[in-house]
Protein backbone atom coordinates (compact mmCIF):
# COMPACT_ATOMS: atom_id res chain seq x y z
CA UNK A 1 0.00 0.00 0.00
CA UNK A 2 1.69 3.92 -0.94
CA UNK A 3 2.51 5.61 2.41
CA UNK A 4 0.29 8.41 0.45
CA UNK A 5 -2.62 6.81 1.06
CA UNK A 6 -4.67 8.07 4.16
CA UNK A 7 -5.45 5.09 6.39
CA UNK A 8 -9.14 6.59 7.71
CA UNK A 9 -10.73 6.00 4.07
CA UNK A 10 -10.64 1.86 4.62
CA UNK A 11 -13.25 2.43 7.15
CA UNK A 12 -15.90 3.90 4.32
CA UNK A 13 -15.08 1.19 1.75
CA UNK A 14 -18.12 -1.06 0.90
CA UNK A 15 -18.40 -3.79 -1.03
CA UNK A 16 -20.71 -3.65 -4.37
CA UNK A 17 -23.30 -6.00 -3.21
CA UNK A 18 -23.21 -3.20 0.12
CA UNK A 19 -23.45 -0.12 -1.79
CA UNK A 20 -26.22 -1.60 -4.08
CA UNK A 21 -30.16 -0.80 -2.99
CA UNK A 22 -31.77 -3.84 -1.49
CA UNK A 23 -35.27 -4.65 -2.68
CA UNK A 24 -38.20 -4.83 -0.38
CA UNK A 25 -39.49 -7.99 0.57
CA UNK A 26 -42.61 -8.43 -2.05
CA UNK A 27 -44.96 -9.50 0.42
CA UNK A 28 -46.06 -7.64 4.18
CA UNK A 29 -47.63 -8.85 7.35
CA UNK A 30 -50.82 -10.38 6.06
CA UNK A 31 -49.32 -12.22 2.78
CA UNK A 32 -50.35 -9.26 0.48
CA UNK A 33 -47.83 -8.54 -2.39
CA UNK A 34 -46.25 -5.15 -1.29
CA UNK A 35 -45.92 -2.16 -3.55
CA UNK A 36 -42.12 -1.57 -4.06
CA UNK A 37 -40.27 1.36 -3.02
CA UNK A 38 -38.00 1.68 -6.28
CA UNK A 39 -39.81 2.72 -10.15
CA UNK A 40 -36.83 0.40 -11.46
CA UNK A 41 -38.43 -2.59 -9.95
CA UNK A 42 -41.25 -4.99 -11.59
CA UNK A 43 -44.50 -5.36 -9.55
CA UNK A 44 -44.82 -8.34 -7.90
CA UNK A 45 -48.17 -9.04 -9.99
CA UNK A 46 -46.05 -8.35 -13.14
CA UNK A 47 -43.37 -10.28 -12.42
CA UNK A 48 -45.48 -13.54 -11.46
CA UNK A 49 -47.34 -13.09 -14.64
CA UNK A 50 -43.83 -13.17 -16.41
CA UNK A 51 -43.52 -16.85 -14.27
CA UNK A 52 -46.61 -18.12 -15.65
CA UNK A 53 -45.33 -17.90 -18.80
CA UNK A 54 -42.79 -20.11 -18.14
CA UNK A 55 -44.90 -23.25 -17.90
CA UNK A 56 -47.70 -21.61 -20.39
CA UNK A 57 -51.64 -23.63 -19.83
CA UNK A 58 -50.55 -26.91 -20.20
CA UNK A 59 -50.23 -29.06 -17.90
CA UNK A 60 -47.09 -31.76 -16.35
CA UNK A 61 -49.14 -34.60 -17.98
CA UNK A 62 -49.37 -33.25 -21.55
CA UNK A 63 -45.66 -32.40 -22.30
CA UNK A 64 -42.67 -34.33 -22.92
CA UNK A 65 -40.32 -35.14 -20.23
CA UNK A 66 -37.25 -33.06 -22.14
CA UNK A 67 -39.80 -30.33 -22.09
CA UNK A 68 -40.58 -31.10 -17.64
CA UNK A 69 -36.96 -30.84 -17.11
CA UNK A 70 -36.25 -27.38 -18.96
CA UNK A 71 -39.09 -25.80 -17.46
CA UNK A 72 -38.14 -26.90 -14.18
CA UNK A 73 -34.61 -25.43 -14.58
CA UNK A 74 -35.72 -22.15 -15.47
CA UNK A 75 -38.19 -21.99 -12.56
CA UNK A 76 -34.98 -22.61 -10.33
CA UNK A 77 -33.03 -20.32 -12.38
CA UNK A 78 -35.92 -17.62 -11.89
CA UNK A 79 -36.32 -18.26 -8.08
CA UNK A 80 -32.77 -17.26 -7.95
CA UNK A 81 -32.36 -14.20 -9.68
CA UNK A 82 -32.75 -11.80 -7.00
CA UNK A 83 -34.10 -11.90 -3.32
CA UNK A 84 -37.21 -9.70 -4.78
CA UNK A 85 -37.95 -12.56 -7.43
CA UNK A 86 -37.58 -15.53 -4.70
CA UNK A 87 -40.02 -14.20 -2.93
CA UNK A 88 -42.72 -13.41 -5.75
CA UNK A 89 -41.73 -16.90 -7.42
CA UNK A 90 -42.17 -18.22 -4.06
CA UNK A 91 -45.68 -16.63 -3.60
CA UNK A 92 -46.55 -17.67 -6.85
CA UNK A 93 -47.59 -21.50 -6.46
CA UNK A 94 -48.78 -22.51 -9.76
CA UNK A 95 -44.99 -22.80 -10.90
CA UNK A 96 -44.04 -25.40 -8.18
CA UNK A 97 -46.31 -27.83 -9.73
CA UNK A 98 -43.38 -27.95 -12.29
CA UNK A 99 -40.43 -27.49 -10.36
CA UNK A 100 -40.96 -30.67 -8.58
CA UNK A 101 -38.71 -33.40 -9.09
CA UNK A 102 -39.24 -36.70 -7.19
CA UNK A 103 -36.81 -38.94 -8.62
CA UNK A 104 -33.71 -36.94 -8.14
CA UNK A 105 -34.49 -33.89 -5.58
CA UNK A 106 -34.00 -34.10 -1.75
CA UNK A 107 -36.98 -34.77 0.70
CA UNK A 108 -36.99 -31.14 1.78
CA UNK A 109 -36.79 -29.68 -1.42
CA UNK A 110 -40.21 -32.09 -2.33
CA UNK A 111 -42.17 -31.36 1.05
CA UNK A 112 -41.14 -27.32 0.34
CA UNK A 113 -42.15 -27.28 -3.36
CA UNK A 114 -45.11 -29.27 -2.15
CA UNK A 115 -46.44 -26.67 0.31
CA UNK A 116 -45.51 -24.04 -2.01
CA UNK A 117 -47.57 -25.59 -4.76
CA UNK A 118 -50.65 -25.09 -2.70
CA UNK A 119 -54.14 -26.54 -4.16
CA UNK A 120 -52.40 -27.37 -7.18
CA UNK A 121 -52.34 -31.05 -8.84
CA UNK A 122 -49.59 -33.25 -8.57
CA UNK A 123 -47.74 -35.66 -11.46
CA UNK A 124 -45.89 -38.24 -9.77
CA UNK A 125 -43.43 -38.85 -12.14
CA UNK A 126 -43.80 -38.89 -16.22
CA UNK A 127 -45.07 -41.34 -18.92
CA UNK A 128 -41.69 -41.33 -20.00
CA UNK A 129 -39.80 -41.41 -16.90
CA UNK A 130 -41.47 -42.98 -14.22
CA UNK A 131 -40.67 -42.74 -10.49
CA UNK A 132 -38.54 -45.63 -9.54
CA UNK A 133 -38.51 -47.28 -6.51
CA UNK A 134 -35.11 -48.47 -6.50
CA UNK A 135 -33.60 -47.02 -3.22
CA UNK A 136 -34.25 -45.98 0.71
CA UNK A 137 -34.47 -42.27 -0.70
CA UNK A 138 -37.88 -43.54 -3.07
CA UNK A 139 -39.52 -45.15 -0.12
CA UNK A 140 -39.27 -41.82 1.95
CA UNK A 141 -40.47 -39.99 -1.07
CA UNK A 142 -43.16 -42.22 -1.31
CA UNK A 143 -44.25 -42.56 2.22
CA UNK A 144 -44.47 -38.55 2.11
CA UNK A 145 -46.57 -38.74 -0.90
CA UNK A 146 -49.36 -40.02 0.71
CA UNK A 147 -50.05 -37.24 2.66
CA UNK A 148 -51.12 -35.38 -0.29
CA UNK A 149 -52.77 -38.21 -2.11
CA UNK A 150 -55.48 -35.91 -2.27
CA UNK A 151 -53.82 -33.79 -4.74
CA UNK A 152 -52.42 -36.60 -7.23
CA UNK A 153 -53.76 -36.03 -10.98
CA UNK A 154 -51.19 -38.94 -12.39
CA UNK A 155 -49.39 -41.42 -11.25
CA UNK A 156 -46.44 -42.90 -12.86
CA UNK A 157 -44.33 -45.66 -10.65
CA UNK A 158 -41.99 -48.37 -11.69
CA UNK A 159 -41.48 -50.35 -8.51
CA UNK A 160 -37.99 -52.79 -8.03
CA UNK A 161 -38.82 -55.94 -6.53
CA UNK A 162 -35.78 -55.52 -3.92
CA UNK A 163 -37.71 -52.83 -2.26
CA UNK A 164 -41.67 -53.45 -2.29
CA UNK A 165 -41.12 -54.69 1.57
CA UNK A 166 -39.89 -51.58 2.72
CA UNK A 167 -43.58 -49.82 2.97
CA UNK A 168 -46.89 -50.29 2.41
CA UNK A 169 -48.07 -50.09 -1.00
CA UNK A 170 -51.83 -50.42 -0.51
CA UNK A 171 -52.91 -46.89 -0.22
CA UNK A 172 -52.19 -46.65 -3.73
CA UNK A 173 -55.36 -48.55 -4.62
CA UNK A 174 -57.49 -46.72 -2.37
CA UNK A 175 -60.98 -46.12 -3.06
CA UNK A 176 -60.65 -42.63 -1.70
CA UNK A 177 -58.19 -41.84 -4.68
CA UNK A 178 -59.27 -39.46 -7.43
CA UNK A 179 -56.66 -40.14 -10.19
CA UNK A 180 -56.63 -39.24 -13.63
CA UNK A 181 -54.13 -41.61 -14.73
CA UNK A 182 -52.21 -44.37 -13.15
CA UNK A 183 -49.77 -46.05 -14.58
CA UNK A 184 -47.81 -49.08 -12.93
CA UNK A 185 -44.23 -51.35 -13.98
CA UNK A 186 -43.52 -53.96 -11.51
CA UNK A 187 -46.00 -56.33 -8.86
CA UNK A 188 -47.27 -54.96 -5.25
CA UNK A 189 -46.32 -56.59 -2.53
CA UNK A 190 -49.61 -58.16 -1.92
CA UNK A 191 -49.69 -61.71 -0.51
CA UNK A 192 -52.08 -64.75 -1.42
CA UNK A 193 -55.12 -63.86 0.38
CA UNK A 194 -54.64 -60.16 -0.10
CA UNK A 195 -55.00 -60.32 -4.03
CA UNK A 196 -58.77 -60.73 -3.73
CA UNK A 197 -58.12 -57.89 -1.26
CA UNK A 198 -56.58 -55.60 -3.54
CA UNK A 199 -58.66 -56.76 -6.36
CA UNK A 200 -61.44 -55.52 -5.10
CA UNK A 201 -60.20 -52.88 -3.65
CA UNK A 202 -58.82 -51.46 -7.40
CA UNK A 203 -62.37 -52.52 -8.22
CA UNK A 204 -64.12 -49.75 -5.82
CA UNK A 205 -61.11 -47.63 -6.71
CA UNK A 206 -62.02 -47.88 -10.72
CA UNK A 207 -65.86 -47.76 -10.36
CA UNK A 208 -65.66 -44.55 -7.63
CA UNK A 209 -62.77 -42.08 -9.49
CA UNK A 210 -62.69 -40.98 -12.74
CA UNK A 211 -59.83 -42.62 -14.10
CA UNK A 212 -59.09 -42.31 -17.59
CA UNK A 213 -55.65 -43.57 -18.28
CA UNK A 214 -54.43 -47.26 -17.08
CA UNK A 215 -51.18 -48.89 -17.96
CA UNK A 216 -50.20 -52.38 -16.19
CA UNK A 217 -46.91 -53.85 -17.44
CA UNK A 218 -45.77 -56.78 -15.43
CA UNK A 219 -48.38 -56.48 -13.07
CA UNK A 220 -49.87 -59.03 -10.48
CA UNK A 221 -52.76 -56.68 -10.57
CA UNK A 222 -56.37 -58.68 -11.58
CA UNK A 223 -59.03 -56.58 -13.31
CA UNK A 224 -62.06 -57.93 -12.56
CA UNK A 225 -64.60 -58.31 -15.66
CA UNK A 226 -67.15 -56.46 -13.35
CA UNK A 227 -65.41 -53.49 -13.30
CA UNK A 228 -67.13 -50.80 -15.28
CA UNK A 229 -64.41 -48.14 -16.51
CA UNK A 230 -66.82 -46.18 -18.07
CA UNK A 231 -64.85 -43.31 -18.30
CA UNK A 232 -61.58 -44.71 -19.02
CA UNK A 233 -60.04 -43.73 -22.36
CA UNK A 234 -57.09 -45.33 -22.35
CA UNK A 235 -55.89 -49.38 -21.60
CA UNK A 236 -52.69 -50.68 -21.63
CA UNK A 237 -52.05 -54.29 -20.28
CA UNK A 238 -48.67 -55.39 -21.08
CA UNK A 239 -46.69 -58.81 -20.10
CA UNK A 240 -49.62 -59.14 -17.27
CA UNK A 241 -48.55 -62.13 -14.71
CA UNK A 242 -49.78 -65.66 -16.08
CA UNK A 243 -51.99 -66.20 -13.34
CA UNK A 244 -53.31 -62.27 -13.68
CA UNK A 245 -54.29 -62.80 -17.29
CA UNK A 246 -57.93 -62.88 -18.53
CA UNK A 247 -59.34 -65.18 -21.10
CA UNK A 248 -60.73 -64.00 -24.04
CA UNK A 249 -64.54 -63.77 -22.93
CA UNK A 250 -63.03 -62.18 -19.82
CA UNK A 251 -61.91 -59.32 -21.89
CA UNK A 252 -64.99 -58.78 -23.86
CA UNK A 253 -66.64 -58.38 -20.54
CA UNK A 254 -64.13 -55.66 -19.15
CA UNK A 255 -64.20 -54.26 -22.86
CA UNK A 256 -68.34 -53.97 -22.75
CA UNK A 257 -68.50 -51.28 -20.17
CA UNK A 258 -65.23 -49.47 -21.39
CA UNK A 259 -67.99 -47.41 -23.56
CA UNK A 260 -65.17 -44.42 -24.28
CA UNK A 261 -62.60 -46.49 -25.19
CA UNK A 262 -60.06 -44.32 -27.47
CA UNK A 263 -56.70 -46.36 -27.20
CA UNK A 264 -56.78 -50.02 -26.41
CA UNK A 265 -53.10 -51.88 -26.19
CA UNK A 266 -52.92 -56.31 -24.83
CA UNK A 267 -49.67 -57.10 -25.39
CA UNK A 268 -48.61 -60.83 -23.55
CA UNK A 269 -52.27 -59.98 -21.49
CA UNK A 270 -54.77 -62.22 -22.57
CA UNK A 271 -54.77 -66.23 -21.29
CA UNK A 272 -53.42 -68.67 -24.04
CA UNK A 273 -55.88 -71.36 -25.25
CA UNK A 274 -59.19 -69.63 -24.16
CA UNK A 275 -60.37 -68.17 -27.67
CA UNK A 276 -63.73 -69.59 -28.06
CA UNK A 277 -65.45 -67.87 -31.88
CA UNK A 278 -68.91 -67.88 -29.99
CA UNK A 279 -67.56 -66.26 -27.00
CA UNK A 280 -70.78 -63.35 -27.32
CA UNK A 281 -72.92 -65.21 -29.05
CA UNK A 282 -75.74 -64.83 -26.52
CA UNK A 283 -74.40 -61.48 -24.96
CA UNK A 284 -72.65 -59.78 -27.87
CA UNK A 285 -71.47 -55.90 -26.71
CA UNK A 286 -71.69 -52.83 -28.19
CA UNK A 287 -69.43 -51.61 -31.10
CA UNK A 288 -66.20 -49.24 -29.28
CA UNK A 289 -67.57 -46.60 -31.30
CA UNK A 290 -64.66 -44.09 -29.75
CA UNK A 291 -61.98 -46.18 -30.25
CA UNK A 292 -58.99 -45.03 -32.60
CA UNK A 293 -56.45 -47.72 -32.16
CA UNK A 294 -55.66 -50.99 -31.30
CA UNK A 295 -52.47 -52.26 -30.79
CA UNK A 296 -52.10 -55.99 -29.92
CA UNK A 297 -49.05 -58.84 -30.07
CA UNK A 298 -48.24 -61.73 -28.20
CA UNK A 299 -44.68 -63.37 -28.06
CA UNK A 300 -44.63 -67.09 -28.00
CA UNK A 301 -48.77 -68.28 -29.03
CA UNK A 302 -50.92 -66.72 -31.56
CA UNK A 303 -53.73 -66.04 -29.19
CA UNK A 304 -53.58 -62.35 -30.56
CA UNK A 305 -54.19 -63.32 -33.75
CA UNK A 306 -57.38 -64.83 -33.45
CA UNK A 307 -58.42 -62.25 -30.93
CA UNK A 308 -57.88 -59.34 -33.20
CA UNK A 309 -59.53 -61.14 -35.49
CA UNK A 310 -62.74 -61.41 -33.72
CA UNK A 311 -62.50 -57.36 -32.88
CA UNK A 312 -61.90 -56.65 -36.40
CA UNK A 313 -65.12 -58.63 -37.71
CA UNK A 314 -67.55 -57.40 -34.27
CA UNK A 315 -65.78 -54.22 -31.99
CA UNK A 316 -63.81 -51.92 -34.57
CA UNK A 317 -65.36 -48.90 -35.83
CA UNK A 318 -64.16 -48.44 -39.52
CA UNK A 319 -61.61 -45.31 -38.20
CA UNK A 320 -60.12 -47.52 -36.18
CA UNK A 321 -56.08 -47.81 -36.87
CA UNK A 322 -54.48 -51.62 -36.02
CA UNK A 323 -51.03 -52.17 -34.96
CA UNK A 324 -50.09 -56.02 -34.48
CA UNK A 325 -46.66 -57.64 -33.18
CA UNK A 326 -46.63 -61.04 -34.66
CA UNK A 327 -45.32 -63.74 -32.35
CA UNK A 328 -41.59 -63.84 -31.91
CA UNK A 329 -41.25 -67.46 -31.25
CA UNK A 330 -43.36 -70.25 -32.21
CA UNK A 331 -42.84 -73.93 -31.83
CA UNK A 332 -42.83 -75.85 -35.24
CA UNK A 333 -46.19 -77.84 -35.06
CA UNK A 334 -48.34 -74.04 -34.30
CA UNK A 335 -46.53 -71.91 -37.58
CA UNK A 336 -48.97 -74.26 -40.25
CA UNK A 337 -51.85 -73.65 -37.69
CA UNK A 338 -50.60 -69.63 -37.65
CA UNK A 339 -50.39 -69.93 -41.37
CA UNK A 340 -54.02 -70.72 -41.42
CA UNK A 341 -55.16 -67.78 -38.71
CA UNK A 342 -53.19 -65.43 -40.92
CA UNK A 343 -55.35 -65.78 -43.74
CA UNK A 344 -58.38 -65.45 -41.73
CA UNK A 345 -56.68 -62.14 -40.06
CA UNK A 346 -56.13 -61.13 -43.89
CA UNK A 347 -59.45 -61.02 -44.87
CA UNK A 348 -60.85 -59.42 -41.46
CA UNK A 349 -58.62 -56.53 -41.52
CA UNK A 350 -59.27 -55.82 -45.54
CA UNK A 351 -63.16 -56.29 -44.58
CA UNK A 352 -62.33 -53.39 -41.62
CA UNK A 353 -60.69 -51.14 -43.87
CA UNK A 354 -63.25 -51.83 -46.79
CA UNK A 355 -65.87 -50.16 -44.15
CA UNK A 356 -64.16 -46.49 -44.26
CA UNK A 357 -65.43 -43.92 -46.33
CA UNK A 358 -63.59 -43.08 -49.34
CA UNK A 359 -61.36 -45.97 -49.08
CA UNK A 360 -61.29 -47.46 -52.72
CA UNK A 361 -60.11 -43.61 -53.71
CA UNK A 362 -56.85 -44.08 -50.75
CA UNK A 363 -53.47 -44.38 -51.99
CA UNK A 364 -51.64 -44.96 -48.68
CA UNK A 365 -47.73 -44.40 -48.86
CA UNK A 366 -46.27 -47.44 -47.34
CA UNK A 367 -43.59 -47.21 -44.70
CA UNK A 368 -40.81 -50.48 -44.58
CA UNK A 369 -38.17 -50.07 -41.61
CA UNK A 370 -34.93 -51.61 -40.22
CA UNK A 371 -34.12 -49.71 -37.15
CA UNK A 372 -29.94 -48.83 -37.09
CA UNK A 373 -29.34 -50.21 -33.74
CA UNK A 374 -28.34 -53.26 -31.99
CA UNK A 375 -31.37 -55.68 -32.26
CA UNK A 376 -31.47 -56.28 -28.46
CA UNK A 377 -32.50 -52.53 -27.90
CA UNK A 378 -35.14 -52.79 -30.64
CA UNK A 379 -38.63 -53.82 -30.21
CA UNK A 380 -38.91 -54.80 -33.44
CA UNK A 381 -36.66 -56.20 -35.98
CA UNK A 382 -38.47 -54.83 -38.71
CA UNK A 383 -41.81 -53.03 -39.28
CA UNK A 384 -44.16 -52.33 -42.46
CA UNK A 385 -47.28 -50.14 -42.90
CA UNK A 386 -48.34 -46.87 -43.28
CA UNK A 387 -46.68 -45.13 -40.44
CA UNK A 388 -43.08 -43.98 -39.75
CA UNK A 389 -41.12 -45.41 -36.98
CA UNK A 390 -44.44 -46.76 -35.18
CA UNK A 391 -42.40 -47.85 -31.83
CA UNK A 392 -42.70 -44.09 -30.96
CA UNK A 393 -45.40 -42.31 -33.11
CA UNK A 394 -48.12 -45.10 -31.84
CA UNK A 395 -46.81 -45.54 -28.21
CA UNK A 396 -49.51 -42.92 -25.89
CA UNK A 397 -47.30 -44.05 -22.96
CA UNK A 398 -44.06 -42.78 -24.27
CA UNK A 399 -42.15 -39.66 -26.37
CA UNK A 400 -45.37 -39.22 -28.56
CA UNK A 401 -48.38 -39.21 -25.55
CA UNK A 402 -51.76 -39.29 -25.82
CA UNK A 403 -52.01 -35.85 -27.97
CA UNK A 404 -49.41 -37.05 -30.56
CA UNK A 405 -50.96 -40.34 -30.93
CA UNK A 406 -54.60 -38.37 -32.08
CA UNK A 407 -52.39 -35.93 -34.07
CA UNK A 408 -51.27 -38.54 -35.85
CA UNK A 409 -54.82 -40.21 -36.46
CA UNK A 410 -56.37 -37.11 -37.33
CA UNK A 411 -58.90 -37.43 -34.20
CA UNK A 412 -60.45 -34.02 -34.48
CA UNK A 413 -64.27 -35.85 -33.67
CA UNK A 414 -65.45 -39.75 -32.98
CA UNK A 415 -66.58 -39.46 -37.15
CA UNK A 416 -63.50 -37.96 -38.38
CA UNK A 417 -61.61 -40.12 -40.99
CA UNK A 418 -57.99 -39.95 -41.03
CA UNK A 419 -56.05 -39.08 -44.34
CA UNK A 420 -54.46 -42.46 -44.82
CA UNK A 421 -56.04 -45.41 -42.41
CA UNK A 422 -53.73 -46.84 -39.93
CA UNK A 423 -51.83 -49.98 -39.99
CA UNK A 424 -48.43 -51.14 -38.54
CA UNK A 425 -47.21 -55.03 -38.51
CA UNK A 426 -44.33 -55.52 -36.01
CA UNK A 427 -41.80 -57.88 -37.56
CA UNK A 428 -40.07 -59.85 -34.04
CA UNK A 429 -36.92 -61.39 -36.48
CA UNK A 430 -35.81 -62.43 -39.87
CA UNK A 431 -37.40 -65.62 -40.04
CA UNK A 432 -39.10 -66.35 -43.56
CA UNK A 433 -42.25 -67.32 -41.85
CA UNK A 434 -42.88 -63.94 -39.54
CA UNK A 435 -41.60 -61.59 -43.23
CA UNK A 436 -44.12 -63.22 -44.93
CA UNK A 437 -47.43 -63.00 -42.81
CA UNK A 438 -46.59 -59.34 -42.48
CA UNK A 439 -46.42 -59.27 -46.43
CA UNK A 440 -49.86 -60.69 -46.06
CA UNK A 441 -51.34 -58.66 -43.78
CA UNK A 442 -50.31 -55.24 -45.66
CA UNK A 443 -51.33 -56.87 -49.37
CA UNK A 444 -54.40 -54.96 -49.93
CA UNK A 445 -52.03 -51.41 -49.34
CA UNK A 446 -49.15 -52.79 -50.70
CA UNK A 447 -51.20 -52.91 -54.15
CA UNK A 448 -52.80 -49.38 -53.66
CA UNK A 449 -49.76 -47.51 -52.80
CA UNK A 450 -48.60 -44.81 -54.68
CA UNK A 451 -45.36 -44.07 -52.89
CA UNK A 452 -42.90 -46.02 -51.04
CA UNK A 453 -40.46 -45.08 -47.75
CA UNK A 454 -37.29 -47.19 -46.90
CA UNK A 455 -35.86 -45.96 -43.44
CA UNK A 456 -32.89 -46.91 -41.78
CA UNK A 457 -30.78 -48.80 -44.70
CA UNK A 458 -27.85 -49.63 -42.84
CA UNK A 459 -25.69 -50.99 -44.68
CA UNK A 460 -27.03 -50.08 -48.12
CA UNK A 461 -30.03 -53.01 -48.58
CA UNK A 462 -27.68 -55.40 -47.81
CA UNK A 463 -29.88 -55.89 -43.35
CA UNK A 464 -32.81 -57.92 -45.13
CA UNK A 465 -32.00 -56.95 -48.63
CA UNK A 466 -34.60 -60.47 -49.91
CA UNK A 467 -37.35 -58.69 -48.02
CA UNK A 468 -37.13 -55.22 -49.06
CA UNK A 469 -37.21 -57.17 -52.79
CA UNK A 470 -40.50 -58.50 -51.88
CA UNK A 471 -41.89 -55.18 -50.41
CA UNK A 472 -40.97 -53.41 -53.57
CA UNK A 473 -42.49 -56.32 -55.64
CA UNK A 474 -45.62 -55.70 -54.50
CA UNK A 475 -45.67 -52.51 -54.56
CA UNK A 476 -46.26 -52.47 -57.71
CA UNK A 477 -48.31 -49.10 -58.25
CA UNK A 478 -45.46 -46.88 -56.67
CA UNK A 479 -44.44 -44.11 -58.61
CA UNK A 480 -42.51 -42.11 -55.43
CA UNK A 481 -39.21 -43.93 -53.46
CA UNK A 482 -38.16 -42.11 -50.32
CA UNK A 483 -35.21 -43.10 -48.68
CA UNK A 484 -34.48 -41.75 -45.45
CA UNK A 485 -30.62 -41.82 -45.13
CA UNK A 486 -30.61 -42.52 -48.87
CA UNK A 487 -26.70 -42.55 -50.48
CA UNK A 488 -25.37 -43.39 -53.73
CA UNK A 489 -25.11 -47.05 -53.08
CA UNK A 490 -28.86 -47.42 -51.50
CA UNK A 491 -30.10 -45.61 -55.53
CA UNK A 492 -27.45 -47.90 -57.45
CA UNK A 493 -29.14 -51.17 -56.01
CA UNK A 494 -32.60 -49.76 -56.20
CA UNK A 495 -32.09 -48.94 -59.84
CA UNK A 496 -30.41 -52.57 -60.61
CA UNK A 497 -33.75 -54.10 -59.36
CA UNK A 498 -35.30 -53.09 -62.37
CA UNK A 499 -33.97 -56.02 -63.92
CA UNK A 500 -36.09 -59.40 -63.59
CA UNK A 501 -35.24 -61.32 -61.07
CA UNK A 502 -36.42 -64.63 -59.10
CA UNK A 503 -38.25 -63.72 -55.92
CA UNK A 504 -37.97 -65.62 -52.80
CA UNK A 505 -41.50 -66.60 -52.19
CA UNK A 506 -41.99 -67.00 -56.03
CA UNK A 507 -39.98 -68.73 -58.54
CA UNK A 508 -41.86 -66.49 -61.55
CA UNK A 509 -39.70 -63.28 -62.43
CA UNK A 510 -41.47 -60.14 -62.07
CA UNK A 511 -39.96 -56.49 -62.67
CA UNK A 512 -39.59 -54.27 -60.06
CA UNK A 513 -41.32 -50.56 -59.36
CA UNK A 514 -42.35 -50.15 -62.94
CA UNK A 515 -44.29 -47.13 -63.03
CA UNK A 516 -41.16 -45.30 -60.87
CA UNK A 517 -40.83 -41.29 -61.43
CA UNK A 518 -38.98 -40.37 -58.30
CA UNK A 519 -36.60 -41.29 -56.07
CA UNK A 520 -36.35 -38.94 -52.87
CA UNK A 521 -32.85 -38.77 -50.69
CA UNK A 522 -33.63 -37.24 -47.43
CA UNK A 523 -30.06 -36.12 -46.66
CA UNK A 524 -27.84 -34.40 -49.71
CA UNK A 525 -24.63 -34.81 -47.56
CA UNK A 526 -24.70 -38.92 -47.83
CA UNK A 527 -26.59 -38.77 -51.11
CA UNK A 528 -23.91 -36.95 -53.33
CA UNK A 529 -21.23 -39.14 -51.75
CA UNK A 530 -19.98 -36.03 -49.93
CA UNK A 531 -19.44 -34.08 -53.59
CA UNK A 532 -20.28 -33.98 -57.39
CA UNK A 533 -18.40 -37.71 -58.28
CA UNK A 534 -21.63 -38.89 -56.41
CA UNK A 535 -23.71 -36.92 -58.74
CA UNK A 536 -22.08 -38.06 -61.66
CA UNK A 537 -22.16 -41.85 -60.69
CA UNK A 538 -25.93 -40.97 -60.05
CA UNK A 539 -26.27 -39.39 -63.63
CA UNK A 540 -24.74 -42.13 -65.34
CA UNK A 541 -27.33 -44.57 -64.17
CA UNK A 542 -30.18 -42.00 -64.76
CA UNK A 543 -28.78 -41.88 -68.26
CA UNK A 544 -28.73 -45.92 -69.02
CA UNK A 545 -32.16 -46.31 -67.61
CA UNK A 546 -33.48 -43.50 -69.47
CA UNK A 547 -32.17 -44.95 -72.89
CA UNK A 548 -33.97 -48.76 -72.10
CA UNK A 549 -37.12 -46.51 -71.25
CA UNK A 550 -37.27 -45.79 -67.54
CA UNK A 551 -37.63 -42.13 -66.38
CA UNK A 552 -36.36 -41.62 -63.71
CA UNK A 553 -35.26 -38.61 -61.62
CA UNK A 554 -33.41 -37.98 -58.25
CA UNK A 555 -34.68 -35.58 -56.21
CA UNK A 556 -32.87 -34.11 -52.93
CA UNK A 557 -35.01 -33.76 -49.96
CA UNK A 558 -34.78 -30.03 -50.34
CA UNK A 559 -35.42 -29.56 -53.22
CA UNK A 560 -38.77 -31.75 -52.86
CA UNK A 561 -39.92 -30.14 -49.35
CA UNK A 562 -39.18 -26.68 -51.40
CA UNK A 563 -41.99 -27.61 -54.34
CA UNK A 564 -44.42 -29.83 -52.78
CA UNK A 565 -44.52 -28.45 -48.92
CA UNK A 566 -43.89 -29.79 -45.65
CA UNK A 567 -44.56 -32.87 -42.95
CA UNK A 568 -45.89 -35.97 -44.42
CA UNK A 569 -47.14 -34.78 -47.87
CA UNK A 570 -43.69 -33.92 -48.98
CA UNK A 571 -42.80 -37.12 -50.23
Amino acid sequence: MSPKFPIHKLFRLRSKRQRAPQHPTPLNVEGVAAEPDFPSVLPCELLQAVFSFVHGPTSCAEITHAEKKKICATIIACAQVSRFWRQAARAHSPIWVFALDFQYQSLDTIVDFLHLSKAHCIVVGHRESPLRISRERDVRVLDTLYQFRHRIEEFNIKINPLFVHMTNFLWLLNADNTWDTFRLAGELPLADQEKLLGTRTWGRAANRAPLRRLYLRRSNLALSPSIAFSSLTELSVHDASVPQRLNVSQWIQVLRGATQLQLLSLHDAIKPLTFHPNAWAFNPPKELRNLRLISMGDKKNSIAIQTLTLFCHALLPPNCGIELALPRSLPAYLEAHTAILIRGLVTAITDHFSRTPNFDVFAPQMVFSVPNRPHRQAKYWATLGTVKNPEKALDWNGIAGTKGVLNLLHHTSPTSTPSSPILSIGIPNAKAAQSKWALSLCSSFCRKANSLRLTSLSPPLTWGAWLTTEVMARCCGVTSLVLDEGNVSDCKVILERFEKRPLSFNSDSTTLLLNLRRIVLRDRGEASGGGNEGDDVLQVYLWGFQNLGYHVDIVYSNAAEHSTGKGREAW
